[in-house]
């Protein structure tokens, strides 16, 4: 037990540590606005839709506990203990670990590495694509909670016609909680005004964190004061207390593809889709079977995708 208890209060702390730190670069973005265009364009980027620092590439990042507010209790390895220091992959800046991959193998939350690591995939399903942006869940928490760190992406924010924003419940950065995730999406595709439209798997569990979040992002966003109240979609339920996390995910994926393979077309030309994605969700998850096989299959498709990944690296070297 008392090895347990370690780990856990070393996750805690690396925790506490990784969110101090993502709320002290976004701070330096913002102060750095004096610096010259060319020179911060180097300093920060926006790849593949998550957005991270040009120091992260080459740095690696600790494991990300799970968010759940019982987080003393770990997800453990064969021998026992829990997983905290071995690298799994890593791919576009975010690194998963052993730990993090088994909150796929059963009936857990998930951390948001792994929900950091599939909006990265996702995101490189659509290359060349500047319109639609997945924000990091790291970032998402953070702009929840400080105005700070809203600045820093608001740039990249008001730039794009579909913003998926992960949300969760926990009120507190500097600890480690929360126990839900749902998914916030700014939609500008209509030309003539925006929407904030939440997903949320349990109702309007994440109600209250969300409409936070929106309210942070109307403050800096340029005419944000006229985006109309959030609407609170209908989103098929979750049929347990666990798979949050995965309806977040199948959600975005739902939305990217109908951006893809409706949406964008229309916005080429100058049209309005007629309908957004509204029941395509409805349509895709209502059986929660879908739910499940997508929880079984992402940790061998995580891996295959930074196996992948990784071999395309070493070809262009």
């Amino acid at each position: 037990m008392k090895e347990k208890e370690t780990q856990g209060s070393l996750r805690r702390r690396r925790r506490r540590r990784q969110l101090k730190d993502e709320k002290m670069k976004m701070k330096r973005e913002v102060e750095e606005t004096k610096v010259p265009k060319k020179k911060k364009q180097q300093q920060v980027q926006v790849r593949r839709g998550l957005k991270m620092t040009v120091e992260d590439k080459g740095k690696e990042k600790k494991p990300t506990p799970r968010h759940s507010g019982d987080s003393s209790k770990q997800v453990q390895g064969e021998d026992g203990h829990a997983n905290v220091d071995a690298e799994v992959v890593r791919c576009h800046g975010v690194s998963l670990h052993p730990d993090d991959l088994e909150t796929l193998r059963g009936p857990h939350w998930l951390t948001d590495a792994v929900l950091g690591f599939v909006f990265a995939m996702l995101s490189s399903k659509f290359p060349n694509q500047d319109d639609v942006l997945l924000v990091d869940p790291i970032n998402s928490m953070a702009m929840s909670h400080d105005a700070t760190a809203v600045a820093a992406m608001v740039h990249d924010i008001a730039s794009r016609l579909l913003v998926l924003f992960a949300v969760n419940d926990n009120e507190d950065l500097d600890n480690v909680g929360g126990t839900h995730w749902s998914l916030l999406v700014l939609d500008n595709t209509s030309g003539s005004s925006s929407r904030f439209v939440h997903h949320d798997s349990l109702g309007t569990r994440n109600l209250v964190p969300a409409q936070r979040l929106a309210a942070m992002l109307r403050q800096a966003l340029p005419g944000g004061d006229t985006i109309p109240p959030l609407v609170n979609a209908s989103t098929p339920r979750q049929s347990n207390s666990y798979d949050c996390g995965i309806y977040v995910m199948a959600i975005a994926e739902i939305i990217c593809g109908w951006w893809w393979k409706i949406a964008r077309h229309a916005h080429a030309h100058g049209a309005t889709p007629t309908a957004d994605w509204s029941q395509d969700v409805m349509n895709s998850l209502h059986d929660h079977n879908v739910v499940g096989n997508m929880r079984s299959k992402l940790p061998d498709k995580i891996k295959s995708y930074a196996d992948d990944d990784n071999k395309k690296k070493k070809k262009k070297k």
